[in-house]
């Protein structure tokens, strides 16, 4: 079996590859961090201001909302409203209420530092590098000692995040994982069990005193 002949023109000039910065930029597509992830932190933030609103409409409209805890805390997870539907209604409604209102937002810190952060941590890596290289310092020169101290610092910090997380899950604690490009699966375990672990003990903690 003869292959086909491919069919060229010999008077077609060739095609010169355009090595410009910006077809360069086009090729490589937006970088993790730089131009195009503006957009993501954008809408992250647009949708974490929109939850501030409805929580602080609700914690302004709280006196009318009050004879409707359960309402009032799906508008607003604040301690004071968490122990008052404690008080007032089933359990069964409150805790999964609230553990589900308190890690709503949660995604969105961990998308802010992953977007965000990462686009700081590249420019200050860069910043040192270039300091190093002017000043002549071998140590913080990728391979230097001091270099490979803070790699294993950083490596440290990555793994010990969600054990912060777990103890206290709040939204810089999300976005300094999101930043360090810590494990997904692993920040959502984190968060969930230290968000109910919150819930279970301020709803024992009021049964208590109350």
């Amino acid at each position: 079996m003869v292959a086909p002949a491919v069919a060229f023109r010999l008077d077609e000039p060739a095609r010169e590859r355009d090595d410009s910065p910006l077809a360069r930029r086009r090729r490589a597509g937006p970088a993790v961090g730089g131009p195009g992830a503006a957009h993501p932190v954008r809408r992250c933030l647009l949708a974490l201001g929109a939850l501030s609103a409805v929580s602080g409409a609700a914690t302004v409209a709280a006196p009318a909302l009050w004879d409707h805890p359960v309402l009032l805390l799906a508008l607003s997870p604040r301690l004071p409203f968490l122990l008052h539907a404690g008080d007032e209604a089933s359990w069964w409604v409150v805790g999964p209420l609230a553990i589900g209102r308190l890690c709503l937002g949660d995604p969105l810190h961990v998308l802010l530092g992953r977007h965000g952060g990462t686009a700081s941590c590249s420019r200050l890596r860069t910043w040192a590098r270039r300091r190093a290289v002017a000043s002549g310092i071998g140590a913080v020169a990728p391979g230097g000692p001091l270099h490979v101290a803070l790699s294993r610092a950083t490596a440290l910090v990555r793994r010990s995040l969600p054990l912060l997380i777990a103890l206290r899950p709040i939204g810089r604690h999300l976005m300094l994982a999101g930043a360090a490009r810590t494990p997904t699966v692993a920040v959502a375990v984190a968060d969930v069990v230290g968000t109910v672990g919150y819930v279970v003990a301020v709803l024992l903690g009021g049964a208590a005193v109350g």
